[in-house]
């Protein structure tokens, strides 16, 4: 009898009748509490209703009556996860992926759970144990390489499955998201053109490839791809900040100020517009500006996201700033810095001192002495390093004016060479750097120029955290030269903390771990300096801006290149940055960064004490 009450109640589950399908799945509970099935049917149900918390309740119970069924921990841990209990959520995901390892479906979708959990590695030892058949696992097992900072070999992956399955738009628009990832450019762009030609584009598409272009720096297809947009009915928010952002980049302020104004019209709680907004906003706006955004935020029924919410408290901070309310300012500030801090511990990315400490040991072991034997590179990159807001834009417009110089940026290409490179010293693909070959060295350098579009005999990266890795710069390339930005601590360390930085400088929102993360740093840069002094230069950020002229030739010397002072002229018309300090050097050089921090000393006296605990103040 209760048989076929469970395959009634399943029936109506099934063909949409749900009330029919949770009255039966009652009447079967009412028979027999332990009936796992019952309970199964109602937590679902309770998911689909959006009841997560009700859901976790009846599918817990059905777990304890059947812990081995693969089917009730995947729901359980979707539950828990939905109602914000991530922890549980994770145990049980990872319960239910051992009970269905080398099952493809399930594998499927408890791979999904997993990943949205951030637990890569759990993921991919899943997705392979079933030895992939279809195109769905191998883009997930793509998305974990790339969760775990592997994206060679996510996009090796996602080219190979691209070649069978020419015609499928998923997978082309995966390979165009990994391989952007890469900051492979031009094979993500490749890869989207095609994906347009498999579907019938929308606005939405043409916004996404108009946001690719911009990150690849490639204004004007971003500004074409934002027409079509706009000829296919874009109009909301997201279309006017990437056109308010084009703006802002070509120098229109006033045009960049209108559109984050339409977009905050469509969404009022959208971040980058807000962030956009002041930014872009003239000394007579600026007030009105700042009283709108903390009105906005103040709102209680605002639809901000935590992430919106966190740039808007930092574009008010800086609007506060401007402004002259460094209390407000400073208030504003710290809020924004511990909603990233929060994010940070609920996604498991937080700072962890001891790993970078070791981290930064083992970079100095690996290099202890200079290479006798490296690759035979002609490439002369010039490498802009530091911690950000060091200075390292600033230098760059200077040297990339300097003859022969093409300007590269901030070029992650490097990162994920290293980072792949160690990973394959940790699986003893490739050897240590002192047992590496001059073909091996020149294969890491030809896969970095491979990455760098339009690099020419001399170019320049300003890729900050590369400091990290100039042991491997030197080895790649025997005739580069290494510029370390160092900048007063103080200064440097609330700049720092005055901006809203990714998740991967998860340093960047506390004072500790900002103190800690400034020390390795310099750390570090003294070790590059005194391993090769005739390849390695320091350069200090209140020097170069007190004195320019003398300055800015001691560098073209060191980088071997003629000077002439009209390497000092800020030129409105220079290519955008594409950085946090775009706009900054668009003005005149001056000194009116330095000894900023003094401004703050009363309003922030903890934030300095940490910093000073941490030792930077020593230094």
């Amino acid at each position: 009898m209760s048989s076929d009450l469970l395959q009634e109640a399943e029936s109506a589950h099934r063909r949409g009748d749900l009330s029919n399908a949770e009255r039966l799945y009652r009447q079967l509970l009412s028979e027999s509490s332990t009936n796992s099935s019952a309970l199964f049917g109602l937590g679902t149900l309770a998911m689909r209703s959006g009841q997560y918390k009700k859901a976790a309740d009846l599918l817990e119970q059905a777990a304890v009556i059947e812990p081995h069924a693969a089917d009730i921990g995947l729901n359980l841990a979707l539950a828990l996860q939905k109602s914000g209990q991530i922890k549980e959520a994770i145990k049980h995901a990872l319960r239910s992926a051992a009970l269905a390892s080398g099952d493809e479906h399930f594998a499927n979708a408890i791979g999904k759970v997993l990943l949205d959990l951030r637990q890569p590695v759990a993921a991919m030892e899943l997705l392979r144990s079933c030895s992939p058949t279809r195109a769905s696992t191998t883009i997930l097992l793509s998305r974990a390489m790339g969760a775990l900072g592997d994206w060679d070999r996510a996009v090796a992956l996602l080219r190979s499955l691209a070649k069978s399955n020419s015609s499928d738009p998923e997978i082309a628009v995966e390979l165009s998201v990994a391989a952007g990832k890469l900051r492979d450019y031009p094979l993500a762009i490749a890869s989207f053109k095609h994906y347009l030609t498999l579907i019938t584009p929308t606005a939405s598409d043409h916004l996404r490839f108009a946001d690719l272009y911009l990150i690849a720096r490639d204004v004007s297809n971003s500004d074409q791809q934002l027409c079509l947009a706009r000829e296919a009915g874009a109009a909301g928010a997201d279309y006017h900040v990437l056109r308010g952002r084009l703006d802002r980049l070509g120098g229109n302020m006033r045009s960049a100020q209108e559109n984050s104004v339409a977009a905050l019209d469509y969404q009022p709680g959208h971040g980058q517009a807000w962030s956009l907004r002041i930014e872009s906003a003239n000394d007579t706006d600026l007030e009105d500006s700042v009283a709108a955004l903390s009105l906005e935020l103040a709102n209680e029924m605002s639809a901000a996201t935590p992430y919106y919410r966190t740039l808007m408290l930092y574009a008010v901070a800086t609007g506060q700033d401007r402004l002259g309310d460094l209390t407000a300012a400073a208030q504003a500030f710290n809020q924004a810095n511990a909603l990233q801090k929060c994010a940070l511990a609920d996604s498991g990315r937080t700072y962890d001192i001891d790993a970078e400490s070791t981290r930064t040991d083992r970079l100095r072991r690996q290099h202890r002495t200079q290479l006798k034997e490296a690759c035979v590179s002609q490439y002369r990159p010039i490498f802009i390093v530091g911690m950000p807001r060091s200075g390292t834009t600033l230098i760059e417009k200077v040297i990339s004016r300097l003859a022969g110089v093409t300007p590269g940026g901030e070029n992650e290409a490097l990162t994920f060479i290293a980072a792949q490179y160690q990973r394959d010293v940790m699986t003893g693909r490739l050897p240590e750097p002192q047992g590496l070959s001059p073909s091996q060295w020149q294969d890491l350098a030809s896969r970095y120029i491979a990455l760098s579009p339009g690099a020419n005999n001399i170019f320049t990266d300003k890729m900050p955290h590369n400091f990290q890795h100039v042991g491997l710069i030197l080895g790649m390339f025997p005739h580069a030269r290494v510029i370390q930005m160092r900048r007063e601590p103080r200064d440097n360390c609330l700049s720092i903390y005055q901006r809203p930085f990714p998740e991967g400088h998860n340093y960047a929102c506390d004072a500790i771990t900002l103190g800690h993360a400034w020390c390795q740093a310099q750390g570090l840069m003294d070790y590059w300096v005194e391993l090769d002094p005739t390849k390695v230069k320091d350069q200090s950020f209140a020097d170069f801006v007190d004195n320019p002229e003398e300055a800015g030739k001691a560098l073209a010397d060191f980088c071997q290149l003629p000077w002439h002072p009209e390497c000092l002229i800020s030129d409105l018309q220079d290519n955008p940055s594409f950085t946090f300090s775009e706009l900054q050097v668009r003005s005149s050089i001056s000194n009116t960064a330095v000894g900023r921090w003094q401004r703050y000393a009363k309003v922030m006296p903890e934030f300095f004490a940490a910093l000073a605990e941490q030792g930077c103040l020593e230094r």
